[in-house]
């Protein structure tokens, strides 16, 4: 396992599977930027692409990506291995397992998918729902990517706001402390609801 931001922090080996589990501040912070319940979010199987899983088809030199699949009884995200990797000669300087707002970003956005697969139910209905939609208005008009990228914009605003009250560096030194789960946890839940409160206050004025 690489010595990287990605597998330090963000992701926790899946011991009964080849996969990685977000791990339980990531949990937290898509929770409340995306929206997920954090029982969906603890079990979705995270997925490096590889030959005999390659979705998504977005080429990894050129940034890469990820997709989403899943049912009301399983979820998965799959992440081109640009993701994974701290190559950035491979990659073309893509390289993101260090790249914390890379994966924030990417993680927030497909978060929002995973209600749709539960939403739909059923594997078949949900990806004839999007295939359906992408033919009718292309990838980033579809409803469903529009409403999933509302966790992106929801992630941009309050990092907006963390770099305003706490600096910069206040989410990326949250998770790479050597604070229990438990204890990361709380103090962004804490950071969460003064953020909340800050907008209630905004509307009213």
């Amino acid at each position: 396992m690489e010595n990287t931001l990605l597998h330090q922090h963000l992701l926790i080996k899946n011991l009964k599977r080849s996969t990685y589990l977000f791990s339980p501040i990531m949990v937290e912070i898509l929770h409340y930027v995306a929206e997920v319940p954090r029982e969906i979010l603890a079990k979705t199987r995270i997925y490096s692409r590889t030959p005999m899983r390659y979705v998504p088809f977005y080429p990894a030199q050129k940034g890469g990506g990820a997709i989403t699949l899943g049912s009301n009884t399983w979820q998965s995200i799959t992440f081109t291995e640009n993701f994974f990797s701290s190559d950035a000669k491979l990659f073309n300087g893509r390289a993101y397992a260090n790249n914390l707002d890379t994966w924030l970003r990417m993680s927030a956005h497909e978060a929002g998918h995973l209600n749709h697969t539960v939403r739909y139910k059923f594997f078949v209905f949900y990806l004839i729902i999007f295939a359906y939609q992408y033919l009718k208005y292309g990838h980033d008009a579809a409803p469903l990517e529009i409403e999933a990228e509302d966790g992106n914009r929801r992630l941009k605003k309050f990092q907006s706001y963390l770099k305003e009250q706490y600096g910069s560096s206040f989410l990326r030194n949250l998770i790479t402390s050597e604070q229990e789960d438990d204890q990361k946890i709380q103090r962004l839940k804490v950071v969460w609801t003064a953020y909340q409160d800050s907008i209630k206050g905004t509307n009213k004025v």
